[in-house]
Formats: C-alpha cells, structure tokens, sequence
C-alpha cells in the first residue's frame, strides 16, 4: 500500500489482544470499508504496520494508537466532511413488490441475528407498558416522557388510528377516528402537536396531518405519495426538527418528487427534498435529528428487507444535507434508528423484519467496533423511542406467524369448503409447492432455527427436513416435472442464488444465469430449463437457464421488463406467465420476446398455474382482505374463487387438474408497546 506504512515489530508494552491482524479487522474497528482505511493510510497518516518477511498485503495495527490517531485527526475529517464511506460493489436494486402479499419478501426471509455483544443498558427496569389485544406499534415520547402516542388498530381489531397514553396503568385515548390507517406518530419537541401519516388506497396521495395532543381538530399539511411499506413493516416516517417549524418525511416515491425524504413546513405546508438517494429503487425512511438539530439518522433501503443506518449533517436549517455517512453494513434490516440524549449514540433495531429482532445501540461516530446488543430488549424488536432525557425508552415487540392452508374445489371450480389448515407449526411455515402429482409438497420453515426446506406428504403429515444451510436461507421451492429434483433459492445476506437438490436430499448444485441476485426460480415443462429472476443484464428480469452442468446452451434473457414473481411456463410449453408493474399479470414466449399484459388482472399476490388456467390473488384496496380468482387462458372474465379476510403471504401453488390451492396464511400478528425504566 502506500508509503507510510512501517515496519516495526510489536513492542512489550503492547499486548497480543490489542493488536488488529488485517485491513478487514482494521475497517470492521473504525466502522469503515476497507477502502476508506487503506485510503486514510495513504493520506491521513493511519498507523498501519507490516513485518519484514510478510507480504506486502499483510498488516496488522495496534488499537491504541488507533484511538490516539482518531482523537487527533479523526473527528477533525468527520467534521469537516472528509470522512467518505467507501461504496460497495454492485448494489442490487432490488424490486419494490407488493408488500402485502408478500411475493419478494418470502424469498427475502430471513432468520437472524447479530452476535451478542455486551450490554449496555445497566440496570434497566424492563416492563410492559401495553396488553391490548391487536397490533401496538409506532410509539412516540412525549418531550416530557410521561406520555407515549403509538399507532394501534383498537380494540375491536378494525383499522389503525393514532393513541395517547400516561406512562403507567393509565387507559389510551383515542385521538383519530378516521376510516383511513392513521400511522408513525412523532411528538413534535415544544409539545403542541403529534404529526402522523394518513394512508390512503394504493395508488392515492396519503397525507401528512397534525393533531393536539389533547385531541381537537386535524390539519392537514401536505400531500405525499409513500413507496414504502408502512402497512406491514412499520417504518417510522417522520421526525421533528428541534425548534418544532419542520416535519421531515422519508420513504415517498421518486416519481412524484426529486428525492424520498423531504421537510415540510408546519406554518405552510410547503415541501422541500433533501436527498436524492442513488439508485430508482432505494429508499431513505426512518429518519431522527439529532438533540442538537446538527445531524440526521435515516434508514437507507435498498429492497425489501435490507435497511442500513446512515448518518449526514444538517446545513442551512435544513434545506441540504452533507454526503451521509454509513453506519451499519451488515445489509439486514435495520429500523427505527433514534439518538440518544447527548447525541453520541443511535439506538436501532435489526434483524428479520418480522420475527427474531434485536435491539442494538451503536455510536453516532462509528467507532467502538460497531453494533452492540442491548440485552434487556428481549427479541422481536420492531420500533423504539427514547424520551429527551435519556431515561426512558419505549419499543414495541411484534409477533408474526405463518402457516400453510389449503383450499379444495368441486369439479366445477367452485370452493367445496372454506380453507383449512395444511401445515402449522409454532414457528413460521411458507412457500409451499405442490409436487406434479400433488402426493408431495415443499416448503420452507424456520422451525429448526432458520428457514430451510423441507418436504411432505400432500396431506402435510410427515414433515422432513431436505437442508441445513446454516447462514444461508433456502426457500421458494419448485419441482422438476419428474419430482426428482427441487429447485429453490438460497440467500446469504444481501446476495441470493438458484440452487438444486434430489427431492430425496443430498448435494446442491447451482444452477445460473450469471447474475448475483437470482431468485425464484421455476422448471420448464419438459424438465431441460430453470426459470428464475436475475439480475445480469442489470435488472430483475426473467432468465431460461439449461439445467444440465455440462450444458452447451447459454442462458437466454427471455423478459425486458422487470418480473416480481415467479415466471411459470405454460402447460402448452409456449409461454411463461409472471406479476409485473403496476400489479399486473404478464405473459412472454418461452423463447423470449415481447411481454404481452394479461386483461383484467389485479394482481396483488402470489400466482399458480393448472392445466386449465392461472389461480391469483389480489386484495382490496386497504388490504384488509384477499381474494382468489381463477383466468382461464383462452381469455374472459377473472372468477372469484374465494375472500379471505386475513394476510396471504408469499408463493401459492396449485395441483395440475386445478382442484387444491395451497398458500400460506398469516394466523398470528401482534405486537406490544414496552417501557424501560431507567434507561442509560
């Protein structure tokens, strides 16, 4: 590297544990990419240190003359603006599905967490704070933390409004009765109002309000267009800024503005954007000012499921922001960043974005070695609130639960019966596939600890267990016409392949197009080809992939457009069908060609083909129900099937002669607000 590297060998007054032995533990200390540490040794003068007789790419460096280094030049660089984060390679732009059903999420699923790191809430008292019945979420302090306003669907279960509760066994009060989905409170800092978002049906402006915290009458602010998915992963949308004149609003749409996080005035309703964030498919949600209104917290999303904390400086009260600086880099899904008192530290929660999260507290400087556990959370951790003066948090833990249904239908395509329970566990159960013959199924399920594949008999007795991925997560299966092999996705942090296993088990084998995020995949009918979406050719289209490893044949982009569900081949060979923008149904020729929009699909869910036509789901427009339809292929109406008034999540298959439809349905979700007393 460069030149200002020595070569030294370690003295007697520093200790083995002290020492760091590559770039990568250098960077993974200060909280950098490793660019940034090789650059910074270049030209700031970090103290990096080689031996005599290793290779030039070996280094090692000492802790505490990292720290002095930091003290003395380190904080200058981030206050001046000269601390650039280092890009990673390749980041996916992931595909904005339909959230709500789930399509891109399941493949997305992930069962993990952070590495346990010392706790730093000593002595923290941790209790419930609510027990109500339904989904308690989106909590927001009051400045002076003796009230907490959250998000709740009430008692009766109905839609989301926005609550007011004392700390302690005090009832909520009701400050909205709207018909609309009143979400992400946020108290503004003198007191005198609480900001909240109103949904509205998709493809319709939602709004920004603000309300008195004692009730009264709404006012509305401001027209916005969200591109995020508050309806089920509760990201936190706004914040405040200190002197309580501005509303900063994150996770809007690109097409409607110049950027997805923007301040709104609450004298005027005017709306300014402050960042532009690189890439059509990244979102900035989730943001926190700083206690000294100097600095902004956000989330930057780049799919579906993977957030990082990012850090920028405020300028000209507000109207720009520096370059923002990463944080975290694990590409997971992090949420609900928020300062603490002091404005040293972030407080954050991270992990699948529906079950097994974490609370984790990392410094606003990105030094300390990154994220720590803060263990009195407990898991499942979704939003977090912190009052001003640091002594009293409030999170809410959400529960989320899966099983697999099926639907029988008479001979004429009519629903026999109403849904039953195939496949329940107490852990997570979905992505099932009917084998061809419908005496099999797969699926994928985290109930041995992350989510792998496992088979069954078409009754779902018999559960086994077909991989153990570790790290990894396999999921979205599909079998061969023979129902000897399964094709499935496997996914390791940010990056996701197309893989094949005997339906009895034994080695994967990768099957590729050549992209690094390839997902979904599918088998022709003639078993020769694997369907799946990748990402060569720079988008998340449909790719036709030879099975065979010895292949001659190349991979054949067989799409232009982007696909957000599986592409399925027709029985008839001449075809695959597959869900594209704007919650449509698609067909192109098996060969590749023009995409052609299949009439009069209003595609919000997952698909599946039989013999005589194609099963799928759509949803109303508050998504409070779903409900199934069957097309023919030779054209005509859609028939509704059956409604359903829950959550259908993810892929749905269907047995050849079209007489069982099977999907996962979401049985449980529920959440909790939590209070930590004496919180430091």
């Amino acid at each position: 590297m460069g030149g200002s590297a020595r070569t030294v060998m370690p003295g007697p007054q520093l200790v083995p544990r002290d020492r760091l032995d590559s770039w990568k533990e250098i960077a993974s200390y200060l909280n950098r990419g490793e660019r940034t540490v090789q650059r910074w040794e270049r030209e700031e003068g970090l103290p990096v240190h080689r031996l005599t007789h290793q290779k030039q790419g070996s280094v090692f460096a000492y802790k505490e003359e990292l720290d002095a280094w930091w003290q003395s030049r380190g904080e200058r660089l981030e206050t001046s603006g000269r601390v650039a984060e280092a890009k990673p390679a390749g980041r996916r732009r992931w595909l904005w599905p339909v959230i709500v059903a789930g399509i891109a999420v399941a493949v997305a699923m992930v069962a993990w967490l952070w590495p346990t790191g010392p706790s730093t809430i000593s002595g923290a008292r941790v209790v419930p704070l609510t027990a109500s019945p339904g989904l308690e979420v989106y909590p927001s302090i009051s400045p002076d933390g003796n009230q907490v306003a959250f998000t709740w669907n009430g008692e009766k279960l109905d839609n989301f409004d926005i609550y007011v509760k004392m700390i302690g066994p005090a009832s909520p009060v009701r400050l909205t009765t709207s018909p609309a989905e009143d979400i992400s409170p946020a108290w503004s800092p003198d007191g005198r109002w609480i900001a909240f978002v109103r949904l509205s049906p998709v493809g319709v402006m939602d709004a920004l309000y603000v309300i008195p915290p004692m009730g009264g009458t709404e006012r509305k602010l401001a027209d916005i267009m969200l591109e995020y998915f508050p309806r089920t992963l509760h990201v936190p949308l706004l914040t405040w800024t200190p002197d309580s004149k501005q509303i900063l609003v994150g996770g809007q749409g690109t097409q409607y503005g110049k950027g997805t996080l923007a301040a709104v005035s609450l004298e005027t309703g005017e709306k300014r954007w402050l960042l532009a964030p690189p890439g059509k498919w990244v979102r900035d949600v989730g943001p926190s000012v700083s206690p000294d209104g100097a600095r902004l917290a956000f989330l930057r999303c780049t799919g579906t499921s993977t957030c990082d904390v990012y850090t920028a400086w405020t300028k000209d009260e507000f109207r720009t922001l520096n370059e923002p600086r990463r944080l975290t880099f694990d590409e997971r899904f992090a949420n609900s960043p928020v300062w603490l008192a002091g404005g040293k530290d972030i407080v954050f929660t991270s992990g699948d974005p529906w079950q097994g999260r974490g609370l984790y507290r990392i410094a606003a400087s990105g030094r300390n070695g990154g994220p720590h556990r803060l263990s009195p959370a407990g898991e499942d951790v979704q939003n977090v609130s912190v009052s001003p003066k640091g002594n009293r948090m409030v999170f809410s833990r959400e529960q989320f639960d899966t099983n697999i249904w099926q639907l029988k239908l008479d001979a004429a395509g009519a629903a026999g019966s109403n849904p039953t329970k195939l496949i329940v566990s107490t852990r997570r159960e979905f992505a099932p596939a009917l084998s061809p013959k419908g005496d099999k199924i797969a699926f994928s399920s985290d109930r041995s600890g992350s989510p792998e594949l496992w088979t069954a008999a078409g009754d779902g007795s018999n559960p086994v267990q077909l991989t153990t991925s570790g790290e990894r997560r396999s999921t979205a299966p599909s079998w061969s016409p023979s129902a000897e092999f399964i094709v499935f996705s496997s996914i390791h942090k940010n990056e996701s392949e197309v893989r094949i296993i005997a339906a009895a088990g034994g080695p994967q084998r990768r099957v590729t197009a050549g992209g690094r995020h390839e997902s979904m995949p599918t088998w022709s009918r003639d078993g020769r080809y694997v369907y799946m979406i990748s990402d060569k050719s720079g988008k998340n289209v449909l790719w036709k992939v030879p099975v065979q490893a010895d292949s001659k044949e190349t991979p054949l982009q067989i799409s232009r457009m982007p696909a957000e569900t599986h592409g399925f081949e027709s029985p008839d060979g001449k075809y695959v069908y597959f869900g594209g923008k704007p919650a449509a149904l698609w067909r192109v020729p098996s060969g590749g060609g023009e995409e052609t929009q299949v009439a009069g699909v209003d595609l919000r869910g997952g698909l599946a083909l039989c013999r005589q036509g194609i099963y799928y789901f759509s949803a109303s427009d508050d998504f409070r129900t779903m409900m199934l339809y069957f097309k023919k292929y030779a054209g005509g109406e859609s028939k509704l099937i059956a409604t359903m008034p829950t959550y259908v999540y993810g892929p749905i298959t269907a047995s050849e002669d079209g007489r069982t439809v099977v999907f996962a349905e979401v049985d449980e979700m529920g959440g909790d607000l939590m209070l930590a007393e004496d919180f430091s």
